[in-house]
């Protein structure tokens, strides 16, 4: 799958600029941003998809898109981007409301560590 992607860069480009936004981006907006056609877009966004690397969901006559919080979406945007989702982490931790607890976490743990952590308090 990674292989796909570093092959196809606006692929590649379609994860970082999801990633960059933090939220959902419906079609339209991600084709105007790339500068290729809403069909190429829907195109790559289908097959993201369907890779399980985002999720989407439709909005009226609109479909927008984000990155899946999945392990396996996560690792493939730090494979092509070379650096981990720390933002996104935050985020999903912040985000969780259902849950309300402390942890003793370390700054100096890695960040896989740290989700370890997190999901045995969980």
């Amino acid at each position: 799958m990674i292989e796909e992607l570093i092959g196809s860069p606006v692929k590649a480009r379609v994860l970082a600029l999801l990633r960059e936004r933090g939220g959902d981006m419906h079609v339209s907006a991600i084709a105007r941003e790339l500068g290729v056609s809403k069909s190429y877009a829907s195109e790559c966004l289908r097959a993201l998809a369907e890779a399980g690397l985002l999720d989407r969901r439709r909005i009226g006559r609109s479909v927008a898109y984000r990155l899946s919080p999945t392990r396996r979406a996560q690792s493939v945007v730090e494979a092509i981007s070379g650096e981990p989702l720390h933002r996104e982490i935050e985020q999903a931790i912040a985000s969780a409301t259902d849950y309300v607890f402390v942890l003793d976490i370390s700054r100096s743990m890695s960040w896989n560590d740290r989700l370890e952590t997190a999901k045995a308090e969980l």
